[in-house]
């Protein structure tokens, strides 16, 4: 267990660790590295070696989990760290991930939308999305969650593209509980399964919004696939809008609930995607 997983391990319960502490500690035995953390954090660390002194034995359980299942670990200073993540405000200090880092040297296009999506976006995604995504240098991104999260990896699969699927929750707890059966195929693919959480930390419904931060954050542009007015989705894309991101709405009918989120942000002005061909000039001219 190295002196950086310690640190990232006491993020995870709470503690302020920037990433100037890990390139700080990376060659620190445990006593300097404790000294040094003492003179960064002063009372605070103290009080929380009080408050949880069982704290090293839990982090000991966690690399040991990470190890046993092959799982890797991504520091913000770290040569396979997500560039575009890494200039966001306040970025995560570390990913842990199955799979392969899939998005060096490529360009990825994250798809949300609704858990409940109607069949044509879902058809719509199968004969637009496919042949966009089997163009070279791409990746896809998504949540995991059942409707158009599992149909952006499914056509991913189907195309032979890489996909990263964000957790909201730690690896060992994969959520929800029916992905588990597709983390093997996503990881043969090339793609990863990724989390910023303890691996193992159960899902909070307040850790979706850190999720989808991120989601966007790796993303080059961003597909909404229909959002309804108060949507995790809508939440998602507004997000995007923050963050100056490229982004694209799938229309569908005014007459669905599920779509009109989207719909006002095609006439707030998103780009409407039509076609692949929309899709490609997309994610061509994001940056």
């Amino acid at each position: 267990m190295t002196s950086e997983f310690l640190l990232l391990s006491l993020s995870w319960r709470g503690l302020p660790i920037k990433p100037h502490h890990l390139r700080a500690v990376a060659d620190l035995n445990f006593n300097q590295w404790r000294g040094y953390l003492s003179e960064q954090l002063g009372e605070s660390f103290f009080e929380f070696e009080n408050k949880q002194p069982g704290w090293r034995e839990k982090s000991e359980q966690e690399w040991k989990w990470l190890e046993k299942n092959r799982a890797q670990v991504c520091y913000i200073n770290s040569s396979d760290y997500p560039i575009l993540l890494s200039r966001l405000e306040n970025p995560p200090l570390a990913l842990t991930y199955l799979g392969s880092p899939c998005w060096i040297n490529r360009k990825g296009i994250a798809v949300v939308g609704s858990r409940q999506p109607d069949p044509s976006t879902l058809t719509w995604l199968d004969q637009e999305l496919a042949p966009m995504l089997a163009q070279p240098g791409c990746f896809s991104i998504s949540g995991g969650a059942r409707g158009v999260d599992q149909k952006c990896h499914s056509v991913s699969l189907k195309t032979r593209t890489p996909t990263v699927s964000w957790m909201p929750s730690g690896l060992s707890q994969i959520y929800p509980k029916g992905f588990q059966q597709w983390v093997s195929a996503i990881v043969e693919q090339g793609g990863a399964v990724v989390s910023t959480f303890s691996p193992m930390q159960p899902m909070y419904k307040s850790q979706f919004h850190v999720r989808n931060r991120w989601i966007v954050g790796m993303a080059n542009a961003v597909v909404i696939a229909e959002a309804r007015l108060r949507s995790g989705t809508l939440l998602t894309a507004q997000i995007a809008i923050d963050e100056g991101k490229s982004m694209g709405v799938v229309p569908c009918s005014p007459m669905l609930p599920t779509g009109r989120g989207g719909l006002n942000l095609i006439n707030d002005g998103a780009l409407m995607l039509r076609d692949r061909w929309d899709l490609r000039s997309l994610l061509n001219d994001s940056h």
